[in-house]
């Protein structure tokens, strides 16, 4: 398998027409997932067009302007390089929902395992909590953020996560986890509001996760380590923020 180390690398192999590559489009109000995912039969949801990209090769999933895509389902990215794409007019909304396990509330994720995710031009967030006397931290210590990297081996060190040109918003203790070696975590321009129960932007358990910054404003919350290392190559003024 080939590994990618930027996203530009990823992009050059991309234009070569090496890689096998789908364009699929998704309307959350009037697609359906039974339709072929093209502009004028689009799918419903994102995870019908992550399916639809087949493995190893790359996709690009154009989401209806202002719309509400919920992820009301986990789902795995396995050998695939998917970029997702919002309207810089009007930002669609890229909604995780909560639910309860074990009397604590959760969300719902996207796991990546040898896997590239970006979303470009898109608004995060997550519902409310499903019971708000609850925390969010899972009974075992663990937290479910929306992404999660890196999830069947501790030497897992491949792949990574971009947010370009995104606004977050979240409540949620984590935003992305690393359960073990996962490559980058990048971010480019947009507005991060880490509030309420927040007490991390990014968390790697095990081993090395390079978190890269450009010109994104991260208003409040923590860059968080927990039994790992975030790597030291952080391009911003993240003074504010606890290591």
């Amino acid at each position: 398998m080939r590994i990618y180390r930027s996203l530009g690398e990823l992009q050059r192999y991309v234009d070569s027409g090496e890689m096998m590559s789908r364009t699929f489009y998704v309307d959350a109000e009037n697609g359906d997932d039974n339709n072929d995912g093209s502009e004028f039969a689009p799918f419903a949801t994102i995870r019908k067009a992550c399916d639809s990209v087949p493995v190893g090769g790359f996709g690009r999933i154009n989401l209806a302007d202002g719309q509400i895509f919920n992820i009301d389902t986990d789902f795995y990215l396995i050998n695939k390089y998917i970029e997702i794409i919002g309207s810089g007019n009007n930002k669609p909304i890229i909604n995780f929902k909560a639910y309860l396990i074990n009397s604590k509330n959760a969300l719902k994720s996207i796991i990546l395992s040898n896997s590239n995710l970006s979303f470009y031009l898109c608004n995060l967030r997550h519902d409310n909590k499903v019971d708000s006397s609850q925390s969010w931290t899972l009974g075992s210590g663990n937290c479910v953020p929306i992404v999660i990297g890196g999830v069947y081996s501790r030497h897992f060190d491949k792949g990574g996560v971009a947010f370009i040109e995104c606004d977050i918003s979240q409540t949620h203790q984590i935003f992305v986890l690393s359960k073990h070696s996962f490559g980058t975590l990048l971010t480019v321009g947009g507005n991060i509001n880490l509030d309420g129960d927040s007490t991390a932007f990014v968390t790697a358990q095990y081993g090395t996760l390079s978190l890269n910054v450009y010109n994104t404003s991260i208003t409040s919350g923590k860059k968080w380590v927990y039994n790992g290392t975030i790597g030291s190559n952080v391009i911003t003024n993240l003074s504010s923020l606890d290591t």
